[in-house]
């Protein structure tokens, strides 16, 4: 009795683009600090990286936008923060409340 040949893998049809199932993590890490998440920005981001890192993505300059913005977004309101809480501190020591 003989054994059946081993089948091929099927080739893929010209003009399709091979598929990367994590890329979504840099598109949600580019758009996620322009509607008010810059820490889940940073997260996916870093977590999109390693997936390009993987091979399991491949958006990896979108990524870096995405971790560059959600970092200076996340800086940006440390700052207002910061300086809203002085000017807070200041009225209410000098009287002026």
């Amino acid at each position: 009795m003989t054994t059946p040949e081993p089948a091929y893998a099927e080739m893929p049809t010209p003009g399709t683009t091979p598929s990367y199932p994590k890329d979504w993590m840099g598109i949600v890490a580019l758009i996620a600090p322009l509607v008010g998440f810059a820490i889940a920005g940073i997260v996916l981001g870093h977590l999109g990286l390693k997936a390009n890192n993987e091979g399991t993505a491949n958006n990896r300059g979108l990524t870096i936008a995405g971790l560059v913005l959600s970092y200076v977004f996340t800086a940006t309101g440390a700052v207002i923060a910061l300086a809203y809480f002085v000017l807070i501190a200041a009225t209410v020591t000098s009287g002026n409340a």
